[in-house]
């Protein structure tokens, strides 16, 4: 048993996912109903998940104006750890902040080389002013979960303080994002380097970062998204 998703094992679950979803459209639309998007849309969402180490409510407030495939950078406008205090009332909560002491900031992270083709191909048409996924995260935890199921040999679990998950779970996709990070780590790489990118990848808070123990680059510039895009570059474009 596991409680990681490697990219063969994710193409697995993908390909699985695809059939399930279009036996059940078939079988929606002979009532005359349909899948809340394209099946292609499905597929796109779990493929940005898992190669950006997003959060599920993040990917469903992704705007198409958010993805920028020439730097391959997605922006993230609705995340969980994206605040900053509020200057003008310093956490004390006034007008502008709306009496909350902090104020939403944008975050970033970075496409993963392998999807970006097919993202470019799903992005034509979408209109703006939409989420580029219309569903929910109750539809996607029982997509992947069903999906799971049917993946031959993949034995998946977590066990959590207050429960055991059996099964794929939509937050899997993002630990497993991590994970496979520190699995890629050159021989010439240190390890400390990669966990540090880890903590970029995944926008941990900045005080979660063990700042006064941050690996630093030869010219002793913390790590940033510049170095996270330069490693997986050099890790995954050239892979096939």
């Amino acid at each position: 048993m596991t409680n990681f998703l490697s990219e063969a094992d994710f193409e697995l679950f993908l390909n699985t996912l695809r059939i399930m979803l279009e036996s059940n459209q078939k079988k929606l639309q002979e009532v005359g109903r349909d899948l809340s998007m394209p099946i292609d849309g499905f597929i796109e969402l779990f493929r940005l998940t898992y190669g950006s180490a997003l959060r599920i409510s993040e990917t469903l407030n992704i705007y198409p104006g958010d993805i920028d495939l020439d730097r391959l950078i997605i922006t993230l406008n609705q995340t969980k750890t994206g605040f900053k205090k509020c200057r003008k009332c310093k956490g004390q909560g006034c007008e502008k902040c709306d009496n909350l002491g902090k104020i939403r900031k944008p975050q970033r992270t970075t496409i993963h080389p392998h999807y970006t083709d097919s993202l470019r191909s799903y992005l034509k048409g979408k209109d703006p002013t939409k989420p580029l996924f219309s569903t929910n995260r109750i539809t996607l935890w029982d997509y992947a979960k069903k999906a799971g199921r049917l993946v031959a040999g993949l034995d998946v679990f977590e066990e959590q303080q207050e429960r055991m998950i059996q099964g794929i779970w939509t937050h899997l996709f993002r630990k497993s994002r991590a994970q496979q990070m520190m699995r890629d780590i050159g021989p010439d790489e240190k390890e400390s380097f990669v966990y540090e990118l880890v903590k970029v990848k995944l926008r941990h808070a900045r005080e979660a970062r063990d700042v006064t123990q941050r690996y630093s680059n030869i010219i002793g510039q913390k790590l940033g998204l510049n170095d996270l895009l330069e490693w997986e570059k050099k890790h995954y474009e050239t892979k096939t």
